[in-house]
């Protein structure tokens, strides 16, 4: 006899699994005999089956009966990863990073061909759980674990329900639908509900309850695309309560900045990611990081905007653009002290610009030649004396 739920065809007395929009799937499951269950398993309800492991920590059983709690896929989007460290100077594939996150993980992955672009040359993890890394990368694209185990990154689409259903109870305000279904696999993620509904809605979280013999769904649903879930309504509160706990939270980073105009050493910005939030900001002092030294920065070079001790008041300019960006090179540079400027003083070399003239120092040995018939002039040491040297004003590239 096929048994309607089982678990690697053992009988099921009680069966709840949840099915976000994104992320993974879990199972809670109850069976009337104590069994050892570990690894991965295959979990049928009716016509449908899901494929997952057993997590140890939150599984076991006593006294003739066992509690198992399943997660979708290999339960690696749990486990820590990393540091991982990625470099390409013709900048790193996200679609690279997605997949060696997975495999350090154990999970399977399936990545739609627009995840094929290029970030950075340079891209550093730190270590934490996986599933946290999959967000960094994927931002807002969903990406949730299929029935098959496998983790999907994309949208999900809405799909009409071609299964019979029964809504048997809707709240209003919460667009909450209570259903009834012959096929558990009727109803999921991304279905549109219309029957005795003045205005279809998109199913956008999931629960499957067997307890007692009866079947009963959960959904958990909006109206249009402006809504979200109640997991994401949820994270969105959290970030508010963190953004009011620290409210010089996006204060503390460091923000890209493209120079638009350079006014008495200080400068006119524009952001860069107009998705931090900030907006273009005009006068910022620059502070060098090097006493003495000024700049004249070119247009269109890339700096980076900080705030003194959090202050939004406080906007400074702390770092310019690398060798291989726009606008590296400025217009101008100085250098200056008020006592002296020593440069390289136990360099054998010190060049200065383009020119090839040379310089003769104090105590350099020199020879001087006909320049016709290289018969030597006059040879000897550099000796300098107090006084005022007259330089000829056309002398003005050396390299010493």
């Amino acid at each position: 006899m096929t048994l309607f739920a089982s678990i690697n065809g053992l009988r099921v007395t009680g069966i709840k699994v949840r099915f976000p929009y994104t992320g993974v799937w879990f199972a809670d499951i109850d069976l009337d005999d104590e069994v050892a269950l570990l690894g991965p398993v295959v979990v049928r309800l009716g016509r449908l089956e899901l494929r997952g492991s057993v997590l140890p920590a939150l599984s076991g059983g006593f006294e003739l009966a066992s509690r198992y709690c399943i997660v979708g896929g290999t339960g690696g989007w749990m486990k820590h990863v990393g540091p991982l460290h990625f470099h390409n100077d013709a900048k790193v594939k996200r679609s690279t990073v997605l997949l060696a996150v997975a495999r350090a993980a154990g999970e399977t992955i399936d990545i739609r061909t627009d995840l094929e672009d290029r970030m950075v040359a340079d891209f550093v993890l730190q270590t934490g759980p996986a599933s946290r890394i999959l967000r960094q990368l994927l931002g807002t694209t969903p990406w949730w674990v299929r029935f098959d185990g496998v983790t999907q990154v994309g949208p999900r689409e809405p799909r009409e329900v071609t299964e019979p259903y029964d809504l048997l109870n809707f709240d209003p305000r919460g667009k909450i639908a209570t259903l009834a279904a012959d096929d558990p696999s009727a109803i999921g993620v991304g279905s549109v509900l219309r029957a005795r509904l003045r205005t279809p809605l998109v199913v956008r979280q999931v629960e499957l309850e067997l307890t007692g013999g009866t079947l009963r769904i959960t959904a958990w649903c909006r109206e249009g695309s402006g809504e979200a879930s109640t997991e994401e309504r949820t994270l969105r509160t959290l970030r508010a309560l963190v953004r009011e706990s620290l409210p010089e939270y996006t204060f503390l980073g460091r923000y890209r900045y493209r120079v638009v105009r350079h006014v008495q050493h200080r400068l006119d910005l524009q952001v860069v990611r107009k998705r931090s939030g900030l907006p273009d900001i005009l006068l910022v002092p620059i502070h060098p990081g090097m006493a003495g030294l000024s700049a004249e920065l070119t247009p269109g070079a890339i700096v980076l905007v900080e705030f003194v001790e959090g202050d939004p008041r406080l906007p400074i300019v702390t770092h310019f653009s690398a060798e291989d960006e726009p606008g590296f090179l400025p217009v101008e540079l100085a250098l200056d002290a008020t006592n002296a400027v020593r440069l390289g003083a136990v360099a054998s070399t010190v060049e200065l610009g383009s020119g090839a003239a040379s310089v003769v120092r104090h105590g350099d040995t020199i020879a001087l030649r006909d320049p016709v018939t290289q018969q030597l002039l006059l040879a000897g040491l550099v000796q300098l004396t107090a006084g005022t040297a007259e330089v000829p004003p056309a002398i003005s590239k050396v390299k010493a």
